[in-house]
Order: structure tokens, then C-alpha cells, then sequence
């Protein structure tokens, strides 16, 4: 307990901070009802952002996988133009598009914070796209369930996270 008050001493006043500085970018507002809301806001997420990681979350990615992160605007970009390919497909051909659900081979890891956060990171970046959804992952499979508007390939950045 100890070790956890000093380590969240030291960060809620930055945390309180960013989330501050994202509340005034977002609301563009210095008017004092903003100002007080803002302040409660701030204070309410560092204070729940503490709570979570001491109970629930487990996170310690690996400093290469956050950096996988650079391939995001290219996959949205491509999958984008599936997307509008679909639609457009759709509303002038009248055809149905040929979405699937399939089952991809990832290792799901264990139950560690390395793990947990290799699972979160291939989720998140692989559903970012707008052609990938995926539903799940199932750690005794080591499968990750994904329905896609167009069958593609499996991105490089899951592949690098534990798709196969």
C-alpha cells in the first residue's frame, strides 16, 4: 500500500493536469461554472485513473508495441476507401457485401500486465480501421473472433502483437 501512495502521490497532480489542460481544449471555455466543472472533472479522473490501476487494470506493454501505433493512419485511410467501396457497391449495384466473421490464430498470453496489454493493444488497433471489428479473444483458442465488412489480410501491427 505503501509503494502505491507514493507512486500515485507523485503522478495525480500531473494526471490532474493533463486531463485539466484536455478539459479547456475541449470545452474552449474560461467562464468560472467551466473553470469549476473542469477542475472537478480533472480531479475525478486522476482520482478514478489511481482506483483503476491499484484494483482492476493490469497494463505494461512493451515500449515497441505502443509504437506500433505509426500504422494506424495508413489501415484507416485503406480501410476507409473499403468501407466507401462497400457502399458504394451497395447502393448502386444493389449487392450484398461479402462481410465475414473469422477466427484469427494469436497468442493470447497469460494472465501478467504484459500479456493483458498485448491483448488491449491488438484489440484496440486492429478495430480502430473502419473494416475490423473485432469481438473477442479467446485465451484458451488463442484465437481473436473478427467480423470484417471485406475479407482482408491480417494488418502487420496485429501480426507483431500475436496475430498469425
Amino acid at each position: 500500500m505503501r509503494g502505491f501512495l507514493q507512486t500515485y502521490v507523485r503522478t495525480w497532480p500531473v494526471q490532474f493536469l493533463v486531463m485539466l489542460a484536455l478539459w479547456f481544449a475541449f470545452v474552449a471555455k474560461t467562464e468560472m461554472a467551466e473553470v469549476v466543472i473542469g477542475i472537478a472533472a480533472a480531479a475525478l479522473a486522476a482520482t478514478g485513473d489511481a482506483a483503476i490501476r491499484r484494483r482492476l487494470a493490469r497494463f505494461s506493454p512493451r515500449p515497441g508495441w505502443l509504437l506500433e501505433v505509426w500504422r494506424l493512419p495508413g489501415y484507416i485511410v485503406q480501410d476507409t476507401a473499403v468501407v466507401f467501396r462497400v457502399l458504394i457497391r451497395r447502393l448502386v449495384l444493389q449487392k450484398e457485401p461479402d462481410s465475414v466473421l473469422r477466427s484469427i490464430a494469436f497468442d493470447a498470453g497469460g494472465h501478467s500486465a504484459r500479456s493483458s496489454a498485448r491483448r488491449a493493444l491488438a484489440l484496440g488497433f486492429m478495430t480502430m480501421p473502419p473494416n475490423s471489428i473485432v469481438i473477442g479473444i479467446d485465451q484458451e483458442k488463442d484465437s481473436m473472433l473478427v467480423h470484417q465488412l471485406a475479407p482482408s489480410d491480417v494488418p502487420e501491427m496485429a501480426k507483431r502483437l500475436g496475430a498469425k
